[in-house]
């Protein structure tokens, strides 16, 4: 059984609380405080964070102005145990699909890593997929969700069976649903991170259909089957049609408005209002320095869920001494991140 672990994470250690399980902080580049954050909190459990590939860290931070999904293969290649037991990555949640879609083109499968959202929902609870989770932040820390299994010894992965759970577990699911029709799967699996029954029919399924290897126990998937099915999906795949869409195909955020203001963050409040039949699934809320859509501070883009209240807001940071003045800019972006409204712009003064 799993248990969610709360920490913080921040560029200046005295700005986190004291008792918390996980702390994370900077092992490498301009911020560089993990020393300082293990001598205020003693006996924690830490992720060490870099913007940039390197080794000697646990993390990635795949931000604009820092790393990129493309830099993501050679970091877990590269990655050495520090803290966690795999390499992890952070990035927001419109930007992992092309994270997970960097990793699997270069041969690194889910079970290689971990992935940590940026979620601002305030609630720990970590999405199905994730093993970690930034929930909120304020101008001294941002505040995170961590499953356990990220700090004990390396959780085996395979075979995945009747009792696994987690990000594997997800992807299988996905992956028999996509099949549903050669395998003659008829009710698509509910993709919960946990393997029951229903997933082992689904499994037994796709061994008849596929052929069952001589090592492999009925309803049991090994990583290299895994890899099998992944296959059959491009097995007499037809040519994709390409069909033009809209560059913009949500609705924008409105009233973006400054409510409030600090020397490195900055507090907006903005709504969303649904139109048509394409909403919102996140916003992504950046810094830019100067007085258009620019140069975005490295620190803080940030990204907002989509929920039903059609008002949103929070404390944001990624201010600092360099520029003359920053804008603030929010978007709403479609599932995936793919499709995203016009941008909406606030100017923020500086102080």
């Amino acid at each position: 059984m799993t248990t969610v672990l709360v920490g913080q994470d921040s560029v200046s250690p005295s700005g986190m609380n004291r008792g918390l399980s996980v702390y994370g902080a900077y092992g490498r580049g301009t911020y560089t405080n993990l020393n300082a954050v293990e001598a205020r909190f003693p006996g924690a459990k830490y992720v060490s964070v870099s913007p940039y590939v390197t080794t000697g860290v646990d993390c990635l931070d795949v931000e604009p102005g820092d790393s990129v999904p493309a830099d993501c293969p050679a970091f877990v290649r590269g990655w050495t145990p520090v803290n966690t037991n795999k390499p992890v990555i952070y990035a927001n949640a419109g930007t992992m699909g092309a994270v997970i879609s960097s990793l699997s083109s270069a041969g690194i499968a889910r079970s290689q890593y971990y992935l940590w959202v940026a979620e601002w929902d305030g609630s720990s609870s970590i999405p199905g997929g994730y093993d970690a989770k930034q929930f909120w932040s304020t101008s001294g820390y941002d505040s995170d969700a961590f499953y356990d299994y990220m700090f004990g010894a390396p959780v085996p992965v395979w075979p995945l069976k009747v009792g696994s759970s987690g990000p594997m577990v997800t992807a299988l699911q996905a992956l028999l649903n996509q099949l549903a029709k050669k395998i003659g799967l008829k009710a698509l699996l509910t993709v919960d991170a946990t393997f029951g029954a229903a997933t082992q029919t689904a499994v037994i399924l796709a061994q008849r259909a596929f052929g069952l290897p001589a090592h492999l126990v009925a309803g049991e998937v090994t990583e290299p089957y895994y890899t099998g099915l992944e296959h059959q999906l491009t097995v007499r795949k037809p040519v994709p049609v390409t069909v033009p869409v809209p560059a913009t195909v949500c609705a924008p955020a409105t009233g973006l408005k400054l409510v409030g203001e600090g020397p490195h963050s900055y507090k907006i409040d903005f709504t969303y209002a649904k139109q048509g039949s394409t909403h919102a699934e996140s916003f992504e809320i950046v810094t830019c320095e100067g007085s258009h859509l620019g140069k975005v501070t490295k620190s803080y883009p940030r990204s907002v869920k989509f929920v039903a209240t059609g008002t949103y807001g929070g404390q944001f940071g990624g201010v600092n001494t360099k520029a003359s003045s920053y804008i603030v800019a929010v978007r709403a972006l479609a599932a995936g991140g793919k499709l995203a409204s016009e941008w909406s712009t606030v100017k923020l003064p500086k102080t």
